[in-house]
């Protein structure tokens, strides 16, 4: 991967497994953003992006940029940006477009071995399946830019519903996927002035999507033994997201995602296990 992707994988994983801004919360608290204001943060910490494809490598994370801007409509939210039509106290839905994750485990170069001591140790054992390809032998996988429908259903103070549904304008898959999760945030757990979000949700992937990236064809030129078309299928996943202010400018983070693959990914001869994680404790600070 080129230092570039990297640090667009680093940020995607922010947009990932950080739990989106709580539904509401007190002036002046560092949670909140002025509307026509920016906010510039880094995270400054270790955490690593479990990579689940036969030859790719885990991404280490160890400076993670954030940067957003809210509006009285328009809004960016690191590599997403996006416009609200409907804005209400108990509802919002937005025009929204993003990087599309996927590509994220195709990229060669990492940096791994100068800043960490070996790989991270994988939460779930390698696929024992007897075809096995690895991604150094395939075509590249090209990023791609997905746009469509955001919508926030905020249930109860602290209890968030999102759906959401985006498809490829770029042309690179020329497929959609969708997705809906509840995130439920938990104040005050440990102190006066901690927040803990938990959340899960489903993600369904078009066949057209998870072929692109995981199906097996003509055009990676290899034994016809390897081919396979991926079809479409859901994908279960969990996130954790704890916070804690330090002082005025500092904040302490710890960020998790884990994903359970589904079957129409795991049973590709790229992939080497059915499920992958994300992981990243930090301190933040913003400028």
């Amino acid at each position: 991967m080129n230092r570039v992707a990297m640090l667009i994988a680093a940020v995607m994983l922010q947009a990932q497994v950080m739990a989106a801004a709580p539904p509401t919360c007190e002036q002046n608290s560092p949670s909140c953003q002025a509307v026509g204001s920016w906010r510039f943060a880094v995270a400054v910490g270790a955490g690593v992006i479990d990579n689940p494809l036969y030859g790719g490598d885990d991404i280490p994370l160890l400076v993670v940029p954030s940067i957003s801007y809210y509006g009285e409509r328009f809004f960016i939210e690191n590599l997403s940006a996006g416009y609200t039509f409907v804005d209400d106290a108990a509802l919002d839905i937005s025009f929204v477009s993003e990087f599309n994750d996927e590509a994220t485990y195709f990229y060669r170069y990492h940096p791994r071995n100068i800043f960490f001591n070996g790989q991270a140790e994988a939460l779930s054992a390698v696929k024992d399946d007897a075809v096995r390809l690895s991604i150094n032998q395939i075509a590249d996988r090209d990023w791609a830019l997905d746009a469509g429908v955001r919508l926030h259903w905020y249930w109860r103070a602290n209890t968030k519903l999102t759906a959401q549904w985006l498809h490829d304008i770029s042309g690179v898959y020329q497929g959609y996927h969708a997705t809906l999760a509840l995130n439920q945030r938990f104040d005050a757990l440990f102190s006066h002035d901690d927040s803990l979000t938990i959340g899960a949700g489903l993600t369904y992937k078009d066949s057209a999507l998870t072929d692109y990236y995981y199906g097996v064809g003509y055009r990676d030129k290899v034994d016809r033994w390897y081919q396979y078309q991926a079809g479409s299928g859901v994908s279960p996943f969990m996130n954790l997201s704890y916070s804690k202010p330090i002082n005025a400018s500092w904040r302490f983070l710890l960020r998790a995602k884990y994903s359970r693959l589904g079957s129409h990914i795991s049973a590709s001869p790229l992939v080497a296990k059915d499920d992958s994680y994300a992981v990243f404790v930090a301190g933040s600070y913003a400028f």
